[in-house]
């Protein structure tokens, strides 16, 4: 099978889909089962156990939610302060790559011939 052809994938992934529904179609629609069916067919579906269940939740949902709080203020500054930390890290490193480069005889300095381009790759370096 050619890695190019899309329309097989296209198909087998429709078969796929369809049978996939067709394996799973009594649990979605919760139609009864007989009774030797159900314990095969319980091996096979990806739920849980009835046993497990998420308990009620009585909190309420309908509040107020301020946008400007003191958390999004330590949240802003934060992200500031590691901004700032993040451009002082690269200009700093971008500094001292400079300077390895513009030292003589360093792979990449510029020689008496009058070469200006310094900052081109030195080869992986």
């Amino acid at each position: 099978m050619a890695s190019g052809d899309g329309r097989r994938f296209v198909v087998g992934f429709g078969v796929a889909v369809v049978a996939w529904f067709v394996i799973l179609y009594p649990n979605i629609s919760a139609l009864p089962l007989p009774a030797a069916v159900v314990a095969a067919y319980q091996g096979i579906l990806p739920t849980y156990l009835y046993a497990f269940q998420f308990p009620v939740s009585t909190v309420t949902r309908n509040v107020n939610t301020p946008l400007f709080t003191p958390t999004l203020a330590v949240l802003l500054l934060a992200l500031t302060v590691t901004c700032l930390v993040v451009a002082y890290s690269t200009w700093a490193w971008r500094l001292t790559m400079a300077e390895r480069l513009a030292a003589p005889g360093a792979p990449g300095a510029p020689d008496s011939s009058g070469d200006s381009e310094s900052f081109a790759r030195t080869g992986g370096a």
